[in-house]
């Protein structure tokens, strides 16, 4: 099934031959995602333990080195300097959103087969 979201009129640079697009959205089937084979629905997984303490560790150099520069009155450097910090720390964030997603996913998948198996 097929929704229309949005219209988007395009005029070619002759100002006289108008192009016009139709934005379409496609509703998922409900159950549709269970049809992949659960020993390949994620071929990485990611563990962030390792890579996150080591994310965290150069947010707060930058942060400290931020400080410093501040201090110093390099105030740009320093403000530029808190920005990658600050990116470092959104992409660590939504690295740990994927890795909450796929351990919830795999404990749901893991109850299913405990299920099947009656062990529960």
């Amino acid at each position: 099934m097929q929704k229309v979201i949005g219209v988007l009129l395009i005029i070619s640079e002759d100002n006289i031959t108008p192009c016009v697009v139709i934005i379409f959205q496609f509703n998922a089937q409900p159950g549709r995602h269970k049809i992949v084979d659960e020993e390949k629905r994620f071929k990485h997984k990611l563990n962030m333990l390792e890579p996150g303490s080591r994310m965290l560790k150069w947010i707060g150099i930058l942060i400290v080195i931020g400080l410093l520069l501040y201090f110093f009155r390099f105030r740009m450097v320093a403000i530029c300097v808190w920005a990658v910090s600050g990116i470092v720390f959104a992409v660590l964030l939504v690295l740990l959103a994927i890795e909450s997603h796929q351990d919830k996913v795999l404990n749901e998948i893991a109850i299913e087969e405990n299920k099947k198996n009656g062990e529960i």
